[in-house]
């Protein structure tokens, strides 16, 4: 995934690998020789078979003030009922380079790893049921703000199956699970569980946005099951026309979300001329 700057410049791009680690490659315009390779985060554990995470798909990037979120989530779709490995979807912080580095200079920023991470699973930040003992809402959203970033656990097998897509300060990934109770009968295929999340992006918090199960804002409302099971696509942004107005909405499958935020025509843009005498 490529980041932008204002100018249009490419500065630098993030790759993920199976090894559980994330990369982000700073470009030194034409001059590919001088451009650089820092590992930003390494989640991955060789050593043990829940620790064997591997990142598939490209991440999405967000820019945030001081630093760029990077949303990742793992999974191995080539293996769907494995259920060892404990899959998360992360959240990095990445205060690199052309931003500022977390600690000392540039180019020796630490390597994030997990107990680097806000833990987020449980959504104690939005919903103190959650909480576990001794932990509170203040606290939690204190450890969050000097954490280098969240992740969220899935389920028993469950993996990320494709990549996340962010708009309007809401970030959506899909996620399938292998079961024995996903259905299929006689006549069909058991294609596991299908759940489409979302997730708030823009205070850094994963908390609920949209709950999506229409129940009371917890964890478990972050994510819905899709009848049928299987793999749903990434989630693909569009803007459409409707009754005159430009909406917002982002597709998996035959799932349309409609994220919350400022309707399209209301945002402001900014527009430059040159005027030479």
């Amino acid at each position: 995934m490529v980041r932008n700057a204002g100018s249009g410049v490419v500065t630098h791009g993030y790759v993920g690998d199976t090894g559980g680690n994330v990369w982000r490659i700073d470009f030194a315009g034409t001059n590919l020789a001088s451009s650089t390779v820092t590992k930003i985060a390494a989640i991955g554990d060789l050593t043990t078979a829940a620790g064997r995470r591997k990142f598939l798909f490209p991440p999405d990037v967000v820019g945030q003030v001081g630093y760029d979120a990077v949303l990742i989530g793992s999974g191995d779709r080539e293996h769907p009922f494995e259920t060892t490995v404990v899959n998360r979807m992360y959240m990095f912080k990445d205060k690199g380079k052309d931003i500022g580095p977390v600690t000392g200079a540039s180019m020796t920023e630490p390597t994030i790893i997990e107990s680097a991470l806000f833990d987020a699973t449980n959504d104690c930040i939005q919903d103190p049921t959650g909480c576990s003992a001794g932990q509170t809402q203040a606290n939690s959203l204190a450890a969050l703000n000097s954490s280098n970033g969240w992740f969220i656990t899935l389920g028993a097998g469950e993996k990320v199956i494709g990549s996340a897509a962010t708009i309007a300060n809401s970030t959506f990934f899909n996620t399938n699970q292998p079961s024995s109770t996903a259905g299929g009968g006689m006549c069909g295929s058991n294609l596991g569980i299908a759940r489409e999340y979302v997730v708030s992006t823009v205070d850094a918090t994963a908390t609920n946005v949209l709950n999506l199960s229409n129940g009371v804002l917890t964890a478990v409302s972050r994510s819905t099951v899709h009848p049928g099971g299987g793999y749903l696509p990434s989630p693909v942004h569009v803007v459409v026309t409707l009754d005159g107005k430009l909406v917002e909405a982002v597709i998996s499958g035959t799932s349309v979300q409609t994220p919350t935020g400022s309707p399209v025509g209301a945002r402001l843009r900014n527009y430059w001329y040159k005027e030479i005498d």
